[in-house]
């Protein structure tokens, strides 16, 4: 249990499509009036198209169907650590699609999520983390020298009677070396 580290290697993100089940009880889109729920618009959104592009970032184009799988990856690994209803989640990370990624995953659990903007301070890290009363932290790879001076400092909640955010033994996460 503990934080999540994008960037550098697979394993945990495979796993059951969590996703499956969402998408075989989805009825077609409809208007907002009718009741859809921001959870049924991200997995109809993901079915419906999934084999146009979600995002381009740099060289990467990642299809619909990639994303949702992704999405499905993080559910799961997040699930893992204690995520569900009002669990709050903050990411540290530049600007990529693992933060939009890691935020559907979050909602599609019940979870709360606050992003953490890469380029602030160390010290608004802290402020912003013990704010939300986050209890689990997902720090992109690429920011591993700012993260554990935001991960040495805050109190992360508890979930599950487990003590969140030690840097020293944490578990890392993360999707691929091509996405860092």
């Amino acid at each position: 249990m503990g934080r999540l580290v994008h960037g550098d290697a697979v394993d945990e993100l495979h796993g059951p499509d969590l996703l499956g089940r969402a998408t075989q009880s989805s009825s077609p889109a409809s208007p907002a009036s009718a009741g859809a729920t921001l959870s049924d618009l991200l997995v109809q959104s993901l079915t419906r198209h999934s084999s146009s592009e979600a995002f381009v970032a740099d060289d990467r184009r990642l299809t619909h169907a990639h994303v949702r799988s992704l999405v499905s990856q993080y559910m799961g690994a997040l699930s893992r650590r204690g995520v569900g209803l009002g669990v709050g989640v903050t990411m540290l990370s530049p600007n990529m699609p693992e933060s939009w990624i890691v935020q559907a995953a979050t909602y599609l659990l019940g979870g709360r999520f606050t992003g953490l903007q890469a380029l602030a301070s160390v010290q608004d890290h802290i402020v912003v983390c013990e704010d939300a009363e986050a209890a689990v932290p997902v720090v992109s790879a690429t920011l591993e020298e700012h993260g554990p001076q935001v991960l040495d400092q805050v109190q992360f909640g508890d979930v599950a009677g487990e003590h969140r955010g030690d840097s020293a033994g944490g578990d890392q996460v993360s999707n691929g070396p091509d996405h860092g």
